[in-house]
């Protein structure tokens, strides 16, 4: 996402950045930004495939690079953070 730094040390806490993604999610679906409609969209992001997080994470370190994996993994991060589903 452009303007947000990804390598702060706890990049995932729900601002700005998550509610313009979903405010277009739902401005897209014709919905309102609401925390039902959080909760459905959540339901949607699945982001638990080991395998999947070690590819991402691997590539970034191989290229030095943000990958959309990684966009990706903050995305999910902070949406399930703004339903109250964080764990940290």
């Amino acid at each position: 996402m452009p303007g947000v730094d990804l390598n702060v040390p706890n990049p995932i806490d729900p601002g700005p950045e998550i509610d313009r993604f979903v405010d277009v999610h739902a401005r897209v679906r014709g919905e309102r930004d609401s925390s039902g409609f959080r909760r459905r969209l959540l339901s949607g992001a699945t982001d638990s495939d080991e395998r999947i997080l070690r590819y991402w994470s691997l590539t970034g370190e191989v290229t030095g690079a943000l990958t959309t994996g990684a966009a990706q993994q903050w995305l999910h991060g902070a949406l399930e953070r703004s339903v109250g589903g964080g764990s940290e």
